[in-house]
């Protein structure tokens, strides 16, 4: 087999054209987007053996990757300081170089709150995937927020809460897939980015570990 039995095609078998550089071994592929917001699957497949013109297998796929199809889009991000608890000074120029290439820029508040401390010295904490939910001492910090916030709070905005308390279980952070609370335990920008990729755009880790 060869590159020129190397065709790329999206998931629904649209042939995507490509040419290849001189050494054979990149490939260029001419994507357009197709939708405002939406993820798609696209294949390498290789070609199977023909007899004459009689096509005598079946493609065999050699590879993927997820195209992301996205239009300019602004989100609306609260940064809550719990008790204290430090949030980095350049943390918006962090989060928009992250995401810049993306189409996304990050609109940022910051609100710093004081409430009593009802969950302990840690804060029991699971895995940012879709079947999990917020923990009861996860809850029992939302809650006091959303006490303090009143008629303050805002439907259309991502709350991300910094807390001097770590994770039970020694994550950097935790959001569960497109949900609107997020904690950040590590105090780091780097954090922050990685949780709101789970609560805005529901992306989940690569693996999970069992």
């Amino acid at each position: 087999k060869t590159k020129d039995d190397i065709v790329f095609k999206t998931q629904n078998g649209t042939l995507i054209p490509s040419t290849w550089s001189d050494s054979d071994k990149v490939a260029t592929l001419q994507l357009k987007r197709s939708f405002d917001f939406a993820k798609e699957t696209v294949i390498a497949a290789v070609r199977p053996k023909t007899d004459s013109t009689i096509v005598t297998g079946k493609y065999d796929i050699a590879g993927t990757f997820n195209l992301w199809h996205l239009t300019h889009k602004k989100v609306n991000v609260t940064l809550v300081s719990i008790n204290g608890a430090p949030i980095p000074s350049d943390v918006k120029e962090k989060l928009n170089e992250i995401y810049e290439s993306a189409g996304i820029t990050f609109e940022i508040n910051t609100i710093y709150e004081e409430f009593p401390n009802t969950w302990g010295e840690t804060i029991e904490t699971g895995n940012s995937d879709l079947m999990n939910t917020y923990t009861p001492g996860q809850q029992k910090v939302t809650q006091g927020l959303l006490q303090k916030l009143g008629s303050s709070y805002k439907k259309d905005t991502y709350y991300m809460l910094f807390t001097k308390e770590k994770a039970n279980n020694g994550y950097d952070g935790f959001m569960p897939l497109k949900r609107q609370f997020g904690f950040v335990f590590d105090g780091t920008s780097r954090t922050l980015a990685h949780e709101l990729g789970h609560g805005v755009f529901g992306l989940q880790h690569p693996f999970v570990k069992f």
